[in-house]
C-alpha cells in the first residue's frame, strides 16, 4: 500500500488566487496589474453593454451621454477594485503564516549555527514554499547571513565595514 504524503498546511504555489486562475503571480502580495487590467476591460464592456439596453433613465444617460472621460473613470474604477479585491486575498494568505511558530516551542531554545537547520526544517513543515511567505522568508534571510557569519567571519567584518564606510559622510583630506 503506498503512503500518502501529507502536505504542507501553507503554500503560495496552491492557494496563491492568480495562481487558481492559472494567471503567472508576482511573490508574496504582488498583484499581476495586467491581468487586473484586461478583467476590468471585460467587467466595464459587460456593464455597458447591459447599461445600453436598460430603459432610459438618470443612471443610464448618465453612464452613456458624458463622453469618454465617464468610460475612463469607470474602467480605472473596476481596475483600481479587483487589484484591491485580489491583494486582500493575497494578504489574507500571508497573515495565515503569523499562526504558526517558525521556532520550537521549547523556552530555552537558542537559535545558533547548531539549530538553524532545525528551524529551516519547521518552516517547510509549515509551507510548501516558505520563501513566498514574508516572514518566513526574511527568517531564512537572517539564517543565511548567521551561517555566513559563523563560516567566515573575516568576511562579515569586510561588510560591516564597508557598511559604516557607505554610512559616513565623505570629508575631503586637505594636505598643507
Amino acid at each position: 500500500m503506498v503512503e500518502r504524503q501529507e502536505l504542507p498546511p501553507l503554500s503560495g504555489y496552491r492557494q496563491d488566487p492568480e495562481r487558481r486562475l492559472g494567471i503567472p503571480a508576482g511573490n508574496a502580495t504582488a498583484v499581476n496589474h495586467w491581468f487586473c487590467g484586461l478583467l476590468a476591460l471585460v467587467l466595464t464592456t459587460l456593464l455597458y453593454v447591459i447599461v445600453f439596453w436598460l430603459p432610459s433613465n438618470f443612471f443610464t444617460r448618465m453612464l452613456l451621454d458624458r463622453g469618454p472621460t465617464q468610460h475612463a473613470a469607470v474602467f480605472l474604477g473596476f481596475w483600481c477594485a479587483l487589484i484591491l479585491i485580489i491583494k486582500r486575498s493575497k494578504l489574507r494568505l500571508q497573515s495565515r503564516a503569523l499562526n504558526y511558530s517558525a521556532v520550537p516551542d521549547q523556552h530555552d531554545f537558542v537559535l545558533s549555527s547548531q539549530t538553524a537547520d532545525q528551524v529551516v526544517s519547521q518552516l517547510h513543515q509549515i509551507a510548501e514554499d516558505p520563501e513566498r511567505f514574508v516572514v518566513f522568508n526574511r527568517i531564512l534571510i537572517a539564517i543565511s547571513i548567521q551561517r555566513i557569519s559563523v563560516e567566515s567571519p573575516t568576511s562579515m567584518r569586510s561588510c560591516a565595514r564597508l557598511a559604516n564606510a557607505m554610512n559616513r559622510p565623505m570629508r575631503p583630506r586637505l594636505r598643507y
